[in-house]
């Protein structure tokens, strides 16, 4: 088993060796969490939405496209002095996407 480390999760890699021949059915997918067991982001996670609004405007990275969408802290709001969290870029950079 191997794992790798990123800046918010651990990620295990591995291959079962065991026990995936009695498993029946379908495995659950993240888009099946999500639309049909309603799974949702905790309220203080970058990408949280409150149920019944509408999605916030998105800002993309012009260099490394990088997509800005927070219902807590709109765009607008933030310093100038922000910066892109991967490449660095400025504020500036931004464009807002339709």
């Amino acid at each position: 088993m191997n794992s790798v480390e990123t800046i918010t999760h651990t990620i295990f890699i591995a291959e079962p060796v065991a026990g995936s021949e009695k498993i029946k059915g379908t495995p659950m997918t993240y888009d099946f969490y999500r639309n049909k067991i309603k799974g949702t982001s905790p309220i203080y996670a970058p990408n949280y939405i409150p149920e019944h609004e509408e999605l916030p405007e998105k800002y993309t990275c012009t260099i490394c496209k990088y997509q800005y969408r927070n219902s807590l802290i709109p765009f607008d709001e933030l310093p100038e002095t922000w910066s892109c969290p991967i490449c660095n870029a400025p504020k500036s950079v931004f464009r807002k996407e339709d």
